[in-house]
């Protein structure tokens, strides 16, 4: 994309903020954010917009190193039930779609299985993760990651087209 993704524009806002307006909106909290080292832009952006930042020291261990910072400091509040995961490729998902899974999770749907949203028949994100599972997202193979964990997810059908939003080039965002 040629800038940091949670940083371009979106809305009157940029897609970190509005990823991040939606969670707030839909109720999920703490709100916990990865980031790169040394990433000032993006770090002040995340703050600004309610989120506690975790840097990951070493990114280049892939996306699961980032996903394990968050499962810590989730696993750390003994309030947090589950746990989000919310790529910053995919901002527009609505609050009610966010809602509606955070429900899920909190009624014992799933119980000891991951949520997704599935829309047209294909799933997208986030994924959800109730806290019983935290353990196997830690004991997840590095090459294979948290798609270990959701192979087995409770898909949970949404009129929500955004759920399948991957934005990654700049071609995607016309």
């Amino acid at each position: 994309m040629g800038r940091p993704k949670a940083l371009l524009p979106l809305g009157g806002s940029t897609f970190a903020g509005t990823l991040l307006a939606a969670l707030a909106e839909a109720g999920y909290a703490p709100l916990l954010a990865v980031v790169r080292p040394l990433d000032a832009p993006v770090r002040l952006a995340l703050e600004s917009a309610g989120a506690r930042v975790l840097e990951n020291p070493d990114p280049g261990r892939g996306m699961l190193s980032s996903l394990l910072l968050a499962v810590e400091a989730a696993a750390a509040d003994p309030a947090v039930v589950g746990l989000a995961v919310c790529p910053v490729d995919c901002p527009r998902v609505a609050a009610r779609t966010l809602a509606a899974l955070r429900e899920a999770l909190l009624a014992g749907r799933g119980e000891a299985r991951a949520l997704v949203p599935r829309h047209a028949g294909r799933r997208g994100h986030p994924a959800l993760f109730p806290r019983g599972l935290f353990e196997a997202l830690r004991l997840a193979s590095p090459g294979v990651g948290a798609r270990e964990v959701t192979r087995t997810a409770l898909e949970l059908e949404v009129d929500d087209p955004t759920v399948l939003d991957d934005f990654d080039r700049p071609g995607d965002l016309s």
